[in-house]
């Protein structure tokens, strides 16, 4: 594990409360002696600085890293710095506490995955329904049984705490608990832990930490009568409350499980928020920090979890009207309004910018490799792409409920049906796409023939090649995009609103 970079600025050192410790890196300075030329994961603040002081230090520092002492809190509420920061405010008798959950709260990267279908073993003895790589639909009555398990469990180490999150849907008879029970690393029987969970505890994720290196073998039991249906597994090392994959980041869920994910920084406090939507991942995580970091504005950065990397953004109303919900709250935190908002995203993100556009009317919507009509992207796996994208037939079955045709033009005229009914007003539309795109040949065409006589400006940039050739070609245009943008419709003081 790399050792997390901690700097505390004035007041008394406080490097004893690490001493025992080789996972955190200390380094203490005054305000007099401060010399800052590298970054830190947390930076403690116990003096009152000025702004140039706050200045040096904003580069090295990203927000929700900053804790201050509640001594300054009266100088530092309302400070830009503090704002920008997201920072946090400690009484002297919190901070050990703060510092010893530093390594658990702190570690760098993100780390999840969901369980792929092939690992998990059916134990139940009924009848069984296999839907895809999405899910697996259990019916019958059930005795308090075990009715899956994972093949191989999953790795935990010591003091670094996992969670896991289960999808499911079942019949309201039903009741589901789950087990688990470690087994120390280099043993095949050696139990050093165990778990159980009832259906109370399965309401939020389950969280599992350990003081040793091992593996965690974890199992469904039902009881009742009825169906279930087991969606996805997801296995995330967790950082206990302090955020969702980035520290400040947040996961959200409807009432069939579902999740999203969010995570905003104000940045400059300057508009235009900027918000991204990530593309297919198949490693859980959010995409795109550092580019929209680089931009300096406040950004919003949007995930979808589901299936094997994501499940274009569309969900049940609540699902939908949540991730409205989070780029409002982030529109009000910021106090901008509609024409100072830039939706965008790449390929599976394309789609999620696109399709929330026509309910926000941003200034702008940046894409790259713009998906729309995804039930034709289902449709192309036929004959058109066959093995390049076998997932998209789980998102088409898991919204249309078939793999028919009228499934397909189904799916298709979701987006348009809410895209063709949107009142958009002076929104700019900036695509580059692939001239021979495999996915959806025929997005930017249908984008132009659908916003003729619309209050917008949509122009594109076509590149030869099918929908993964030429990545990087789209990401350059892409973000030289946002720059032109950002500096001819903000930076200069000229908003087009």
């Amino acid at each position: 594990m790399d050792a997390i970079k901690v700097l505390q600025i004035g007041g008394k050192d406080n490097e004893d409360l690490v001493k025992d410790t080789y996972i955190i890196e200390w380094h203490y300075m005054n305000k007099e002696q401060l010399v800052v030329q590298e970054h830190y994961d947390v930076v403690f603040i116990e003096d009152q600085l000025d702004d140039q002081i706050l200045d040096l230090i904003d580069p090295y520092v990203d927000a929700y890293h900053v804790f201050m002492n509640d001594h300054y809190k009266l100088y530092y509420k309302n400070h830009d710095f503090s704002k920008r920061k997201c920072a946090q405010f400690y009484r002297d008798a919190e901070l050990p506490q703060i510092i010893k959950k530093l390594p658990v709260h702190y570690f760098n990267g993100q780390e999840g995955y969901v369980v792929d279908l092939e690992e998990i073993h059916i134990s139940y003895q009924g009848s069984v329904c296999i839907e895809g790589k999405s899910s697996l639909v259990l019916s019958g009555n059930f005795h308090n049984e075990e009715v899956i398990s994972l093949r191989r469990g999953f790795p935990i180490k010591k003091d670094q705490p996992m969670e896991v999150w289960i999808e499911y849907e079942k019949s309201k008879e039903i009741k589901l608990s789950v087990k688990a029970y470690e087994i120390l690393e280099g043993s095949v029987a050696h139990i050093v832990k165990k778990w159980d969970f009832d259906q109370h505890d399965l309401k939020k994720a389950l969280y599992f930490t350990s003081s040793y290196n091992g593996s965690i073998n974890l199992m469904i039991y039902a009881e009742g009568s009825g169906q279930i249906k087991i969606g996805d597994i997801h296995i995330r090392r967790s950082r206990q409350g302090a955020g969702a994959f980035l520290v400040g980041g947040h996961l959200h869920h409807d009432h069939f499980r579902e999740e999203f994910m969010s995570y905003f920084d104000p940045g400059n406090l300057k508009p235009p928020l900027n918000v991204y939507f990530s593309g297919y991942r198949t490693a859980e995580g959010f995409e795109g920090y550092y580019m929209m970091k680089s931009l300096k504005h406040p950004f919003l950065l949007i995930g979808d979890p589901r299936l094997e990397g994501g499940r274009f953004y569309m969900g049940s109303d609540y699902y939908e009207e949540k991730i409205l919900k989070v780029i409002n709250n982030a529109l009000e935190i910021c106090g901008f309004d509609h024409t100072q908002l830039i939706l965008s995203g790449l390929s599976m993100g394309s789609f999620g910018a696109l399709y929330y556009s026509a309910q926000l009317s941003p200034h702008s919507v940046i894409v790259g490799k713009p998906l729309v009509n995804i039930g034709s992207v289902a449709s192309n796996e036929t004959l058109f792409r066959p093995g390049g994208f076998p997932t998209s037939f789980d998102v088409l079955k898991g919204y249309a409920h078939a793999l028919s045709k009228q499934a397909v033009n189904a799916l298709d005229q979701k987006f348009w049906q809410v895209f063709d009914e949107a009142p958009f007003h002076g929104t700019k539309f900036v695509i580059s796409y692939m001239k021979q795109d495999d996915y959806d040949r025929h997005a930017f065409t249908d984008l132009c023939a659908h916003t003729q006589g619309k209050d917008v400006m949509i122009y594109g940039k076509g590149i030869e090649g099918r929908h993964n050739d030429n990545t990087s070609a789209i990401v350059k245009w892409f973000v030289s995009q946002y720059k032109y943008i950002l500096k001819e419709d903000f930076e200069e003081g000229v908003k087009h609103g």
